[in-house]
């Protein structure tokens, strides 16, 4: 959440008071501009988190209670997942043109693996009718590890590690921080490209909207299919689900997508 909130404020916030372009007549480039965003809540967000890790720490000296699982590398682990969520957020805000399409952009990136790769995977699954256990494997063993949301969700708590093992050591903040720089370096290039800053639409770049829309009736389809099938598992249940969800989407996406605000 403090990583939503401050990229929220540096970027949606500023956009929809029109703040923004005061911003950018100041004398400086955009991609100084964009570094001293980033850097500044990257440096509050590493302040608060060593500010607290130095509190537990004498908490722990303190009470010296009998075992601390995991206690530097869970919160290291917290640190670069709250900044990679950070760098997400901050991109999607360069990407649009307020700050409730930056945060719907901001979730649906971090469960894009599941729309995008778990989603059609069950549909095969329940057309091919397998056993869905090459399903499962690759939900924990590859969707996970690369969805963002999943690093705020304490995943590895709960993952089998004997029945679904890391990819390498120390996947759990290599993967984060990989991700992080990805998605700040997109951040970059779409603040310093970006075309025009307050048009009134989702995305800044119209040429974003079609593909997009496209996306979002067939997660649509295939989510409201999934629903349907799985409410009373029958093919009538899976085809009014599919129809039920592309009606939604299609609705969802114009609405969200082309009503300029």
């Amino acid at each position: 959440l403090m990583g939503l909130l401050f990229a929220i404020i540096q970027l949606g916030y500023e956009r929809n008071k029109g703040q923004i372009d005061f911003t950018l007549s100041l004398p400086f480039s955009r991609s100084t501009i964009y570094h001293t965003k980033f850097f500044l809540g990257a440096g509050i967000i590493t302040l608060v988190h060593v500010l607290s890790y130095f509190l537990t720490y004498l908490l722990i000296l303190g009470t010296q209670p009998k075992e601390t699982f995991d206690f530097n590398s869970g919160y290291f682990i917290a640190l670069v997942s709250t900044l990679m969520i950070y760098s997400l957020c901050l991109a999607a805000g360069a990407l649009t043109g307020s700050a409730i399409s930056q945060a719907i952009v901001t979730f649906s990136t971090a469960i894009l693996p599941y729309l995008l790769i778990w989603l059609p995977m069950f549909h095969l699954d329940f057309i091919v009718r397998t056993n869905r256990h090459w399903v499962d494997v690759s939900y924990d063993y590859f969707i996970m590890p690369i969805a963002p949301i999943t690093y705020i969700t304490d995943r590895f708590q709960f993952r089998d590690i004997d029945k679904y093992p890391l990819w390498f050591t120390g996947e759990e903040f290599i993967i984060p921080i990989v991700m992080m720089i990805v998605f700040y370096l997109i951040g970059l290039f779409s603040f310093m490209k970006h075309p025009i800053e307050r048009n009134g639409r989702f995305f800044l770049y119209s040429k974003m909207d079609r593909p997009i829309q496209i996306l979002v009736i067939v997660f649509g389809v295939l989510g409201f299919g999934w629903v349907g099938f799985s409410s009373d598992t029958s093919i009538l249940g899976y085809i009014v689900g599919m129809i039920i969800g592309g009606v939604v989407g299609a609705l969802t996406s114009y609405f969200l997508i082309y009503r300029k605000r």
